[in-house]
């Protein structure tokens, strides 16, 4: 079953390529109870996720580039200066990126504490 939900202006763009069935499908896959059937812990891992009908009109090697435009920019007079220069950008990912290989982003406490949602 799919429900109508209130879409703000500026999130329509980011809506369009998918249909709100495909957005309520990866939301309660993504949230599973059972983790055997969860989005992201199965088989495929990640790639399930990036395989979703949600996702299909994401250019992911550009988004892992950081060549994709943002599909919203705030305007600068009601958040200040928003916008952030390709370097911040890349030295952040790259500063993700090795907390992921260390496997530093989850601790054992936080992954005990969500064990089983």
């Amino acid at each position: 079953m799919c429900v109508e939900l209130p879409v703000p202006e500026h999130a329509r763009s980011l809506l369009a390529a998918s249909s709100p069935c495909s957005a309520h499908d990866i939301v309660c896959s993504l949230l599973h109870i059972d983790e055997s059937r969860r989005l992201g812990l199965l088989a495929g891992g990640v790639r399930d996720i990036m395989a979703h009908s949600f996702y299909a009109e994401l250019d992911w090697p550009a988004l892992q580039a950081l060549s994709l435009p943002p599909p919203f920019r705030p305007n600068e007079h009601e958040w200040g200066q928003a916008t952030t220069s390709p370097a911040d950008s890349k030295r952040v990912m790259a500063e993700l990126q090795k907390m992921v290989a260390n496997d530093a982003a989850v601790s054992q406490a936080h992954e005990d504490i969500f064990r089983g949602y």
